[in-house]
């Protein structure tokens, strides 16, 4: 079953937004913002975030719209990589925002982590976000990662997203994979 991703977006900021005209979903008015809904690629890992005047919801089913009034009234469509580049890129400078140096706490999801392993894409990618935004360098992340992976084939998955979270890119691709395998 597909997740839905709500975006509530103040109607100042719909230029930001106009390539969703190409591929129109149900969207909500009310005071002055406009609630677009998508469903979420089933391979997308995003968190909610609420960054430069676009909150992002991720819900089971839609929301409760009572008060907003229906102004397009198409099915809901799947999220396009447009959307989701430009949701990523929100997601990474709001999180970016919030990076602190604090530790965790080992909460229910983290323990069965650490008890049970990584397993998934989805683990991977949460697992990362969860380390780098609490202040844990990319090094130590590459470390614990190497202790908890359950599956070896998540590793390009996770240098991928390890990248793109700390943004290193292209330019020091090779530095992590060396650290990965000097880890692994």
């Amino acid at each position: 079953m597909y997740e839905i991703l709500e975006i509530t977006i103040h109607k100042n900021h719909l230029a930001r937004i106009s390539f969703l005209s190409d591929n129109p979903s149900k969207c909500y008015y009310k005071d002055n913002h406009f609630k677009l809904v998508y469903f979420k690629p089933i391979h997308v890992f995003l968190t909610p975030f609420s960054h430069s005047g676009i909150n992002l919801a991720i819900r089971e089913k839609e929301s409760n719209v009572k008060g907003w009034e229906l102004v397009r009234m198409n099915a809901i469509n799947l999220a396009d990589n447009k959307l989701i580049a430009f949701l990523e890129g929100l997601e990474l400078q709001a999180l970016a925002k919030q990076k602190q140096g604090r530790p965790l706490t080992l909460n229910d999801w983290l323990l069965e982590k650490v008890c049970y392993g990584i397993d998934t894409e989805e683990d991977t990618t949460a697992f990362i976000k969860l380390l780098y935004f609490n202040g844990y360098d990319p090094s130590n992340i590459i470390e614990l990662f190497a202790k908890l992976v359950t599956r070896t084939d998540l590793a390009l998955h996770f240098i991928n997203e390890l990248n793109k979270i700390t943004k290193e890119g292209e330019s020091d691709t090779t530095t992590i994979k060396e650290r990965h395998t000097a880890c692994a």
